[in-house]
């Protein structure tokens, strides 16, 4: 008999943390899965814990893959599961009850939709716990003319009924297997939204659901730091992806509103990027190098072109600016004069941080 759900969750040097993730995975009521472990290129003994986790735990599989990234060794569970349905766990992060799994079960198949999502919850390392819902009730989306504008979130493009994170999702085997095929790009940053746009969008997907209950907790400040060498990698990886997601959103026809807040998030992205910097007092010099290469990726240049094609009288004097033919220079310049000011909230989010290295 086949498993109803794998757990795919890639690890890569998290002895720290495995074992009490797939303890918590194991301790599900629903008993009827499997749990895939994928290594990829740990320096910290991790192959190691999962070959012994696997040994002793006949529902857990451990598999080493030579090619380093979280997507990779997704992929690799992907095409290794066996169960019917597919969720994802981070090797640091766990469920917030014992009926996690079989809930998401319920809901996917009583929803009759090959993806659902559910809510989140943020742990953080103060002991502070927030719930994330996009949705306050039950919303089962049709493919349909209203489709893409729905999903958009998936697709990376704000808004919409969906986010981009994989871990808040259940998805039918089969769609997933199928999106990998199209997945070409290895990305270190973006690998969410470029395989969730993949899955939204292939043709097997005819209904999808989004609900209110939150089931995943995420661990947050463990794994990905936001400095600005990520940023930047992030921000390049998104000219990959935007390219791609915005090409399967016209496909599918979205509104001109989606297109224009999947430009106008291209533009502004930028200005937050030289606003980040500028309050890390990284060098001038340094900050002008990364403008000069960023200004020119090919969303850039899209946004830019789709703004200009606009009627003047659509546009403001900060989007005049962000779309016209600036030097970096300029446009370093013109964040200094604009800097904003620091908001309570992130006040509050840079004491914490210092809490913690205290």
């Amino acid at each position: 008999m086949h498993p109803y759900i794998s757990v795919v969750i890639p690890v890569y040097n998290g002895t720290k943390f495995i074992q009490k993730t797939v303890k918590c995975v194991l301790s599900q009521t629903m008993t009827n899965i499997e749990v895939i472990l994928v290594e990829n290129g740990s320096s910290d003994g991790s192959l190691a814990m999962c070959q012994s986790i696997a040994q002793k735990e006949p529902r857990v599989r451990a598999y080493h893959s030579d090619e380093k990234g979280t997507f990779l060794a997704r992929k690799m569970g992907i095409e290794l599961a066996v169960g019917e349905y597919i969720v994802f766990c981070d090797q640091d992060d766990t469920y917030a009850t014992k009926q996690a799994l079989q809930r998401m079960y319920d809901a996917i198949t009583q929803d009759r939709v090959q993806i659902c999502q559910f809510g989140k919850i943020h742990s953080y390392y103060c002991g502070i716990r927030r719930r994330i819902r996009i949705t306050a009730q039950k919303q089962i989306i049709l493919r349909d003319s209203n489709y893409a504008d729905t999903v958009r979130g998936a697709a990376g493009v704000p808004g919409g009924a969906f986010d981009t994170v994989v871990w808040t999702k259940i998805y039918e085997a089969s769609i997933l297997k199928n999106a990998v095929k199209n997945v070409t790009q290895t990305l270190r940053y973006a690998e969410d939204v470029n395989l969730n746009m993949h899955a939204f969008f292939d043709p097997g997907v005819e209904r999808v659901s989004v609900r209110a209950e939150e089931y995943y907790v995420w661990n947050v400040g463990v794994g990905f730091s936001a400095n600005q060498k990520n940023l930047q990698t992030l921000f390049r990886e998104y000219s990959v992806v935007k390219t791609t997601a915005l090409k399967l959103l016209q496909e599918n026809g979205c509104s001109g509103s989606t297109l224009h807040d999947s430009h106008l998030e291209t533009v502004f992205y930028l200005r937050e990027y030289a606003h980040s910097m500028l309050e890390s007092h990284e060098p001038h010099e340094e900050i002008l190098a990364h403008l000069n290469e960023m200004k020119e990726y090919p969303h850039v240049l899209l946004a830019k072109q789709y703004f200009n094609a606009l009627p003047d009288g659509e546009l403001y004097d900060e989007l005049r600016f962000l779309i016209s033919d600036y030097t970096a220079e300029e446009f370093l310049q013109w964040c200094i004069e604009n800097k904003p000011k620091k908001s309570f909230k992130k006040r509050i989010w840079k004491i914490l941080k210092l809490i913690r290295h205290v």
